[in-house]
């Protein structure tokens, strides 16, 4: 499984495997926003940088939109099949039963494949789009031609098993498709775990009407799994935060732009704030950092 692993270090910022960023971003800009932050802050960037990153998790969870419903339900499909041994396609001299996922056409055509003594396959079209059921052949020198009734018994079980499969998987889909969403929050919450702090005193916050979808975000299967990980290393000399995000589909959903994108927008706002005054008054740093209560 692929994993998207950045390290950003409070003292020499790099990555802990090449990350190649979709987008433009200097982390080299953003550690010395950090240091400059720590330093009007009085407090050190080991206290710092935990809640800064934490933070950039929440900005990079509130701007990833939740997973499509048509994406997901083709990846739905495919792990029904996969499940039960079924292919898309006919298979090379064997018989089976296939199903059309909805790439190419409809969804729901399925057929029963099987061979003559010859070896030639022979398709038999039980099913047309939306899985209605067919009783003639539809295509070719048969059309018109009722079809064969002694394989469609065990070809409607196999795709009745499949439709069951596949609708207990599609009970989820809401909850789905906030798992790439959660996936950031993960990291987020176990830096509060481990920083000290929590996920009130982070500005941004999530968004309040996503916050309860993540929190009950599942996989297709129903399973809550944790897919972003992180970890504080607070060894003198070598401080460093290690975030992970281990989401099966990272690369297709360009999370590592995702995370690129904020993190260049998180020193963008540093810079500004400390151009407009922000932390030459107490009040306004407090409210922009509010975490600083939770590091006397």
């Amino acid at each position: 499984m692929a994993t998207l692993i950045i390290a950003l270090r409070g003292d020499n910022m790099a990555t802990a495997r090449p990350v190649k960023f979709k987008v433009k971003v200097d982390l080299a800009k953003h550690r010395a926003a950090t240091r400059m932050l720590a330093t009007v802050m009085k407090k050190s960037v080991q206290e710092v940088l935990p809640p800064q990153v934490a933070s950039v998790c929440v900005m990079t969870s509130n701007a990833i939109k939740p997973d499509e419903p048509q994406d997901l339900e083709r990846i739905m499909r495919t792990k029904a099949m996969w499940m039960l041994r079924i292919n898309g396609k006919a298979r090379a001299g064997r018989d089976s039963t296939a199903v059309n996922i909805g790439m190419k056409g409809r969804w729901g055509r399925a057929w029963r494949t099987v061979h003559r003594a010859n070896g030639r396959p022979i398709h038999i079209p039980y099913h047309d789009n939306d899985f209605s059921t067919q009783d003639k052949w539809t295509t070719g020198k048969s059309s018109g031609k009722p079809l064969p009734e002694n394989l469609r018994s065990e070809h409607n079980a196999k795709v009745n098993a499949y439709l069951a499969v596949y609708g207990n998987m599609h009970r989820n889909l809401d909850a789905a498709r906030y798992l790439t969403k959660r996936s950031f929050m993960d990291i987020a919450n176990e830096l509060c775990r481990q920083g000290g702090f929590t996920l009130d005193q982070i500005r941004p916050r999530i968004r309040a009407k996503d916050r309860s979808k993540i929190e009950k975000a599942t996989t297709i299967m129903g399973e809550t799994h944790v897919n972003g990980n992180s970890f504080i290393n607070a060894r003198t000399g070598a401080f460093y935060v290690r975030i992970s995000n281990s989401f099966p589909n990272w690369k297709g959903r360009r999370l590592d732009a995702a995370l690129g994108k904020q993190i260049r927008r998180q020193t963008n706002l540093i810079d500004r704030q400390y151009w407009r005054g922000i932390f030459e008054n107490s009040q306004k740093m407090l409210k922009a950092y509010p975490w600083i209560k939770a590091k006397p």
